[in-house]
């Protein structure tokens, strides 16, 4: 029995409308109602970032933009043209077909029949094998089986973010590489509607330059002759890389009850990966600098979520251009908003803009995930043209960070007072290390920053110096109240006694030094604020 599923005219795509409503829409729809749709939003972070990656590829191969002047022509139109869409679907409508018997969109059909397994292979949030189960409690002993719009949705974050390890081959179990986006922290520059974020996310495309990657005969993977194979190759350029093929897939589909279509079994194998050498510069990626990297390592890796570490903490990393400060080598923001900042200056975008910027991605560790995430912040662009508001911004953030290591290190002071009786006897390291552990709770530390953090943000730019300076003051008076009250819920695990009220007072001292150091100057410009008064 033949199978067809349009993904040009099914309705697949999970769009939040501008009503508030949400409804699934097809590829033709959610490009030519873009400025209809709020933003396309699925329950997986790693869907909403694979489908924009998708939707990207499309616009690109249709407009380019060669230079800022047609990317202008296209903001200032506020759509993108029907016809031009609909034609280009009607071109390639063969190779959007889910299930077409030659070449399904997206997967790799002939594949041995023994290799297939149950479809929670095509996500890695679903239970499977021995998977840490997040959200599903699906068994591989009774799977469940995926409709034909999410297995398609499923299918593209597959492709992308393919963790490494153990996967079935045609000869047995083979090592798999990561897919491109594994490691990284996908950066989503948001608009009012799609139209605008698609386009806040439009790079100059101009193949014969190599830009923004270097190109052979660039063309998306539905527009390819042959499908992935299991062999190393750099893309062709960057709608190949858009669009990469880290997995040979083929979905087998079957009719459920109601004459619907779904998809209860799943073949999956390596598919297409990098050269060892091999480092593309993700256009939505920050990236950090590794000075050491050492044969095969990436010099800049893209930075990626950590369990202890909110997404505010590192926003530096999505205004600073690549750079050195205090001799320091820093990273680099993601180049879809270094475009965004030649936009900016340029006077085609107002620096007075404030755009959304989600975060999306997931943690893990030795093949399985952690967790993933879908963070969202306010940006003002006039961070990424004013080096000196950057640097406010980094000053704020670098004393939260001292404040927390000074206050880490009251801890372990406390610990070690408390462990040897403060009469200078050895202690035992690693009972110091566990009982501070036990005592800190830097997480209330930086939960209590949090939400004043996005304030501070949005004032910055704003404010003249005076006001800057203020605002900083604001800032640092926070930290002080805010360590405080963290070290005294340190203090509320020990027991009332001598030997622990000794080693308080002695810790103590040391962490008011540390703290009158570090705050020294904000309560300076406090001073002279209260004198001029």
């Amino acid at each position: 029995m033949s199978f067809t599923y349009d993904l040009t005219s099914e309705p697949w795509i999970p769009c939040l409308m501008g009503a508030g409503d949400m409804r699934d829409l097809s590829l033709t729809e959610v490009l030519v109602e873009a400025p209809q749709v709020r933003e396309v939003l699925d329950s997986s972070p790693l869907v909403t970032a694979s489908l924009h990656r998708l939707l990207l590829a499309i616009i690109h191969r249709l407009y380019g933009p060669r230079d800022d002047e047609v990317w202008e022509e296209m903001w200032l139109a506020g759509r993108f043209e029907e016809g031009l869409i609909r034609d280009y679907f009607k071109q390639w409508r063969h190779r959007f077909d889910l299930f077409d018997e030659e070449r399904p969109f997206y997967q790799t059909p002939g594949m041995p029949e023994k290799m297939s397994g149950a479809p929670s292979l095509l996500a890695q949030d679903m239970a499977a094998g021995n998977n840490d189960t997040l959200f599903d409690h699906s068994a591989d002993s009774s799977p469940a089986v995926v409709s034909a719009s999410k297995a398609a949705r499923l299918l593209l974050a597959r492709q992308a973010f393919s963790l490494g390890g153990l996967i079935t081959a045609e000869g047995g179990r083979a090592s798999a590489k990561a897919a491109p986006l594994a490691p990284a922290a996908i950066t989503l520059l948001q608009g009012d509607n799609l139209f605008r974020t698609l386009l806040l996310n439009l790079m100059r495309y101009d193949p014969g330059a190599g830009d923004p990657l270097p190109c052979s005969d660039d063309c998306p993977t539905w527009e390819q002759n042959a499908t992935a194979t299991d062999e190393e190759r750099a893309p062709k350029g960057y709608l190949d890389y858009l669009t990469w093929q880290s997995r040979r897939l083929f979905l087998q589909p079957e009719s459920d009850s109601g004459g619907g279509i779904v998809v209860p079994k799943v073949i999956l194998a390596q598919g297409s990966y990098f050269p060892s050498n091999y480092f593309p510069w993700d256009t939505m990626t920050p990236h950090g600098v590794k000075e050491k990297a050492l044969v095969g390592q990436d010099p800049r890796p893209p930075v990626r979520f950590l369990a202890w570490r909110a997404l505010w903490r590192d926003s530096l990393a999505l205004m600073q251009t690549h750079s050195e400060v205090a001799g320091e080598t820093l990273g680099s923001r993601p180049e879809t908003l270094s475009h965004l900042a030649v936009l900016v200056e340029n006077g085609i975008v107002s620096r007075r803009e404030v755009c959304g910027v989600s975060v999306l991605g997931l943690c893990s560790k030795q093949a399985k995930v952690h967790f993933w995430r879908h963070e969202r912040m306010s940006l003002p662009l006039a961070y990424l043209v004013d080096d000196a508001l950057v640097g406010i911004l980094r000053t704020a953030l670098a004393l939260a960070e001292d404040v927390a290591r000074a206050l880490g290190r009251a801890v372990r002071s406390l610990a070690d007072a408390v462990l040897s009786g403060g009469e200078g006897r050895r202690t035992d390291q690693d009972a110091v290390a566990q009982l501070a552990d036990s005592l800190e709770q830097p997480a209330g530390y930086w939960s209590s920053l949090e939400p004043a953090f996005p304030a501070l943000l949005q004032a910055l730019p704003e404010a003249d110096e005076v006001g800057r300076e203020a605002a900083l003051g604001d800032w640092a008076g926070l930290v002080e109240r805010e360590v405080w009250s963290a070290w005294h819920d340190a203090l509320a695990g020990l027991p009332d006694n001598g030997r622990c009220l000794r080693a308080i007072v002695t810790a103590e001292r040391g962490l008011l030094r540390s703290l009158g150091l570090l705050l020294k100057p904000y309560k300076e410009v406090k001073d002279d604020e209260a004198q001029s008064a």
